[in-house]
C-alpha cells in the first residue's frame, strides 16, 4: 500500500487597500477545491490594517471586498483564524458574519521571523 501525491493548483490572490501610495490593509485569499463538494472554498489569510487605519471602516469594508470577491470564484465556505485573547478581533469577525467553528491545529518545522515591515511583524506570536 502506497500513498499516492498530486499537485493540485488553486488559485491565490493578494488584496491590498492603499491611501496616497502607502499601503493600509492586505490580505491573502487561497480558493481551495477537494473531493468532498463540487465549489471550492476561500481560506482568509494574514489580513492586517495598518493601526493607525483601525477603527475608521477600513477594514470592514476591506474584509467585505474579500468576501464578494470569494463568492463570485463560486466558493461555497470561507475558512480563517484568529489566535486566542484576540477578542476585539474576533467580535468584528463576528460583526461581519463570521462565526467561531472550532480549534485549528499548527506544527512548526522551523522557527522563521516576520518580514521586516510586514503589518503584525511585532504582534506576539508572528516571529514563529
Amino acid at each position: 500500500m502506497n500513498v499516492e501525491k498530486k499537485a493540485c493548483t488553486s488559485p491565490a490572490f493578494r488584496f491590498a487597500m492603499v491611501d496616497n501610495g502607502k499601503e493600509i490593509a492586505h490580505g491573502y485569499m487561497y480558493v481551495i477545491e477537494n473531493d468532498f463538494h463540487a465549489e471550492p472554498y476561500a481560506l482568509f489569510e494574514y489580513f492586517a490594517v495598518e493601526e493607525a487605519y483601525r477603527g475608521k471602516g477600513i477594514g470592514t469594508k476591506f474584509v467585505t471586498e474579500m468576501v464578494e470577491a470569494a463568492k463570485e470564484l463560486g466558493c461555497y465556505k470561507i475558512l480563517m483564524q484568529s489566535r486566542y485573547g484576540r477578542e476585539g478581533v474576533h467580535a468584528f469577525y463576528e460583526k461581519l458574519g463570521f462565526h467561531d467553528h472550532g480549534k485549528n491545529y499548527r506544527m512548526n518545522f522551523f522557527t522563521t521571523e516576520a518580514k521586516v515591515g510586514a503589518h503584525g511583524a511585532t504582534c506576539d506570536g508572528c516571529e514563529t
